[in-house]
């Protein structure tokens, strides 16, 4: 049921954006679902990351689901980006596959592994998308991306928080991503051969 709900939101392309570091917020359990990025020109690979769909979970058809639309990305000039983006549902749409989301507006967001402080944007800068006016975006270190990485492989808790506009508190979303052991292994190979690119690119220079 999970992977068709991921399908449906890939092809409807629904939802919103991210934002910097966090305050206290409302935890939810979460169900998170990764598919790998690879970015290409020509054959070559300028940019790795995943995107995660995540929806809170539910007990009753009635019940609000928050579903949030996020990704990490690295490229090979050395720049990592978040982006994000949240709606809401309901839990007999979900059942139905009869996706009714209702965008959500942001004013801020952040991503972390579980135990750790989630990476700070660089200049402290949160943009909104000019593709995706829902959805927000900032950069980080390559330090920071390789660290939030480790949720990919299902073994940290990865954590999403979220700011509407006009409420007080963050919605943080709360579980493990899933993603096939050949998901898992495209994304390591991409990332591989992004590290490669950039050390062939330091010989030349």
């Amino acid at each position: 049921m999970f992977k068709k709900l991921l399908g449906a939101l890939a092809c409807c392309g629904a939802l919103v954006t991210l934002s910097g570091p966090a305050q206290a917020g409302t935890i939810m359990a979460a169900e998170f679902g990764g598919q790998p990025l690879i970015y290409q020109d020509g054959g070559r690979v300028t940019g790795c990351g995943v995107r995660i769909f995540g929806l809170t979970k539910y007990t009753s058809p009635r019940e609000v689901v928050r579903v949030i639309d996020s990704s990490m990305v690295f490229y090979v000039e050395g720049m990592s980006l978040l982006k994000a983006g949240m709606g809401t549902t309901t839990g007999d749409a979900i059942t139905e596959q009869k996706l009714r989301l209702k965008p959500v507006n942001i004013s801020n967001f952040w991503m972390r592994r579980a135990g750790d402080n989630p990476p700070a944007p660089l200049n402290g800068k949160v943009l909104r998308s000019p593709e995706q006016p829902n959805f927000l975006l900032y950069g980080i270190s390559m330090a920071s991306f390789a660290d939030l990485s480790e949720v990919v492989y299902g073994e940290v808790e990865l954590q999403i928080g979220v700011r509407p506009d006009k409420i007080g508190i963050d919605w943080v979303l709360s579980g493990k991503v899933v993603m096939s052991e050949e998901d898992i292994r495209r994304f390591g190979d991409c990332f591989d051969t992004i590290i490669k690119s950039m050390g062939e690119q330091k010989e030349k220079r």
